[in-house]
């Protein structure tokens, strides 16, 4: 069992969990990311061979990423929506993220 903590603006992990029997060999590699202020991002960039017991430490990461880009994407779209009302445009003339 893996788990990781991650601040919900920046994806940075705060806090690592492994629990099993080669729960040692992996975790040091989480200590390091933590160490650096690494984001989730960061850990996915890292090369992890497959098929191994390392690239466990990739898929809580790539939950946090996407839940990141959703949130994002969220924002993105409710700023440049309450910009179009502003201006008063009542098109999509000028496209936009959204």
């Amino acid at each position: 069992m893996q788990g990781l903590l991650a601040a919900p603006q920046t994806g940075e992990i705060l806090d690592a969990q492994i629990v099993g029997p080669e729960a040692g060999e992996l975790i040091h590699e989480l200590i390091a990311v933590m160490y650096y202020h690494g984001t989730a991002a960061d850990l996915l960039r890292m090369p992890h061979y497959h098929p191994t017991l390392a690239e466990i430490v990739t898929y809580p990461a790539e939950s946090i990423v996407e839940r990141l880009g959703a949130q994002r994407r969220d924002s993105v779209c409710s700023r440049f929506e309450a910009d179009r009302r502003f201006r008063h445009h009542g098109s999509r003339r000028g496209g936009g993220p959204c």
